[in-house]
């Protein structure tokens, strides 16, 4: 399997992106995760590596991604006075998951999902994880905000 670099455009101060030469399904891409981690594992380096769209890579600080983004976010307003009774997310590809791991959230995968998120929907418990949405012939954030509002 053949890693690449992602051109500079894709890098940021804070995540480094590589992109692997031929598409592979979620299965190869786990185990590209695990063999990254093991590595950073045996240097001593804590990172989160996130494999989406069935070919990038991102690496990022353990404590970053937009799971932890929303529930700082879910946080502050809480601590507000704002607390909202119904939060959403919708995702597409794996650097979505972490969205779906924050407590109190109601999860839509869209019917264009990638694999990797596809996969984490069917493996995640049917009263805690995301509702696949979209199998109907209508816009699928708005069967998965239907579907939640019925519950």
């Amino acid at each position: 399997m053949q890693v690449y670099f992602m051109a500079a455009s894709e890098q940021r101060p804070h995540k480094l992106s590589w992109v692997v030469a031929e598409g592979v399904g979620p299965e190869e891409g786990e185990r590209l995760v695990a063999k990254l981690q093991a590595g950073l594992d045996a240097h001593g380096l804590t990172a989160k590596i996130i494999f989406s769209g069935g070919r990038d890579v991102d690496v990022i600080s353990a404590q970053a991604g937009k799971g932890q983004a929303l529930a700082f976010l879910m946080k502050r307003l809480a601590a507000a006075g704002c607390k909202p009774p119904h939060v959403q997310v919708n995702g597409d590809s794996g650097n979505d998951i972490d969205l779906f791991k924050v407590p109190g959230v109601v999860g839509c995968v869209v019917s264009n999902a990638h694999s990797e998120l596809r996969q984490f929907a069917q493996q995640a418990d049917k009263e805690a994880g995301p509702a696949m949405a979209g199998v109907q012939p209508q816009p699928a954030v708005t069967r998965g905000v239907n579907n939640w509002l019925a519950s």
